[in-house]
């Protein structure tokens, strides 16, 4: 009776630790301990325990529940509340988003006009700029065609000269600046061309002036050397002077006469400096070599009829002296528009032309039939 007491302890002890490791256990274990319990032959007990220990469960839980029933159904109204609220919210929060769709388009459009507006400013200023670097560009130019229509070339070639390494660096980026600085190479060209104008004019009032000139040197030495004027004045002269004042006479005005009081070389002076500035003063000078060599022979030919006329053998040699008096003057004055060896070299071809008219006015006076109308 007491053995059989014992053993039912002992099953009961091990069904309750089955039950705790099924309790315990993630559902690995439940296999092997179900087969303990059919092996041992305690299904009944097993299953009257299992189900002692469901209900026991099942009061615990009841317990639990009642004893948490105000605090849940609180917090079952609290959520009620928090559920309404959170509607309220939602509600809220989608008007709001409509009214920020509503702000944001409207912010989106003020911001596309405004970067547009900034776009505008910028191109604005930008032009501004560009028209402030033009402006010198087409004032200078603007003169610089005025000075080339009156003939004004020294300033014309400062003008050229600020437009090219002042202005016109600052604006080669713009086409027309390509038009303006073709158009500066023909306003060079125009200048040069004008130049040698000047240098024209100039060798024409040289060729109108070269026998006053020799006139006026040959009074001049001769009053040095003490010779009578009669061997350098030519007759007309000498009747002007005897209707004149002693203190007037011809003689006094060529005497007292200078050079640049009848030759303005003021053309020439600017015509080489006007080369000089453009880098032509080379080119410039063999052209005013090649006019004068030009030029020697036109005012060395003999006149017609010349050997009859004392008086016009001696404005032919004036008109000769006054030619080289001024290229003496001109090479003294300018440095490097003529040498001395170009010089040399004219008077020597000069100087073989007058020997021979001069042996041809010796042979003509010295015919008998002619002499008397020489002397």
């Amino acid at each position: 009776m007491n053995g059989e007491h014992s053993d039912g302890q002992l099953s009961d002890t091990y069904l309750d630790n089955i039950i705790k490791q099924l309790e315990i256990s993630d559902g690995s274990q439940s296999t092997s301990c179900v087969r303990s319990v059919f092996v041992r032959n305690d299904a009944g007990t097993f299953l009257r325990k299992l189900d002692e220990r469901i209900k026991y469960y099942d009061n615990e839980i009841e317990k639990l529940c009642n004893f948490q029933y105000q605090s849940f159904v609180k917090s079952f109204h609290e959520l009620l509340q928090v559920r309404k609220d959170t509607t309220s919210m939602k509600n809220e929060l989608v008007k709001n988003n409509q009214m920020m769709q509503v702000a944001g388009q409207s912010l989106a459009k003020k911001t596309e006009a405004l970067i547009k507006e900034y776009h505008r400013q910028s191109n604005i200023q930008q032009t501004i700029d560009a028209l402030s670097q033009a402006f010198p560009v087409f004032e200078t130019y603007r003169k610089l065609q005025e000075c080339m229509e009156e003939k004004k070339l020294y300033p014309a070639l400062k003008l050229l000269e600020q437009l090219e390494t002042k202005h016109l660096v600052l604006v080669k980026e713009h086409r027309w600046s390509e038009l303006i600085q073709h158009n500066i190479a023909k306003f060079r060209n125009q200048i040069r061309n004008e130049s040698h104008n000047e240098l024209k004019n100039f060798l024409e009032n040289v060729a109108t002036h070269a026998d006053k000139i020799g006139k006026s040197a040959f009074a001049q030495a001769a009053t040095r050397l003490d010779i009578d004027r009669r061997y350098y004045t030519s007759e007309e002269d000498r009747k002007k002077d005897q209707q004149q004042p002693v203190d007037g006479t011809i003689d006094s005005a060529l005497i007292n006469m200078n050079i640049t009081e009848l030759i303005d070389f003021s053309p020439i002076y600017k015509s080489l400096h006007i080369n000089l500035f453009l880098n032509c003063k080379e080119e410039f000078s063999k052209h005013y070599q090649r006019e004068k060599t030009k030029q020697a022979p036109v005012i060395m030919d003999v006149p017609p009829r010349m050997h009859e006329s004392f008086d016009a053998f001696k404005k032919y040699l004036q008109r000769v002296t006054g030619f080289f008096i001024v290229e003496d003057h001109v090479m003294n004055t300018t440095e490097g528009l003529i040498d001395q060896r170009f010089y040399y070299e004219l008077c020597e071809r000069a100087t073989q032309q007058l020997l021979a008219v001069l042996r041809r006015a010796v042979d003509f006076c010295l015919q008998p039939s002619t002499s008397s109308g020489v002397i």
